[in-house]
């Protein structure tokens, strides 16, 4: 997984209109990753820059982009560390929602299955659990799909 592509194709959702790119970060942040580097480990905040859009079905959302010099260490990690990552996935038989590196051509860099895909998948997994909790983590990363992070369905 290359972080300059996670960062290029994957900081905003989709559904934006074709002003907004990200696509030629990697030219923007040279001369200034060694200084990102370095500066890795300190305390940093900054808002999420929010905007409400419409959704492939026509319905409005709010969206998030976070700031991409933060974004950078994020896929800067998930760079570095996927084939750990990917090996911890499959590794789980409960996982509903792998994700997998997507070709050169597509339009992201990563791809999901559909959250219909996931809530039947999901369904049958848990059919025979004693215990089922469930959290909506929407509002606490909204910039992250929640059905985006991999989720072991252990009973």
């Amino acid at each position: 997984m290359e972080k300059y592509r996670l960062l290029g194709q994957g900081l905003f959702p989709e559904t934006l209109p074709p002003c907004f790119d990200a696509t030629d970060l990697k030219r923007a942040f040279r001369g200034f990753v060694p200084k990102l580097r370095e500066r890795k480990f300190f305390k940093r905040s900054s808002s999420l820059i929010k905007f409400s859009g419409t959704k492939h079905d026509g319905s409005r959302r709010t969206f998030a982009a976070p700031n991409p010099a933060q974004f950078f260490h994020v896929c800067e990690f998930v760079g570095e560390n996927w084939d750990f990552i990917d090996e911890r996935i499959s590794a789980s038989p409960l996982i509903v929602s792998k994700p997998k590196p997507a070709g050169e051509s597509a339009d992201r860099p990563i791809i999901i299955p559909s959250l219909s895909n996931l809530t039947t998948e999901a369904s049958e997994k848990l059919s025979f659990s004693p215990i089922i909790v469930k959290a909506d983590i929407s509002q606490f990363f909204p910039s992250i799909y929640t059905h985006s992070i991999p989720c072991d369905v252990t009973p």
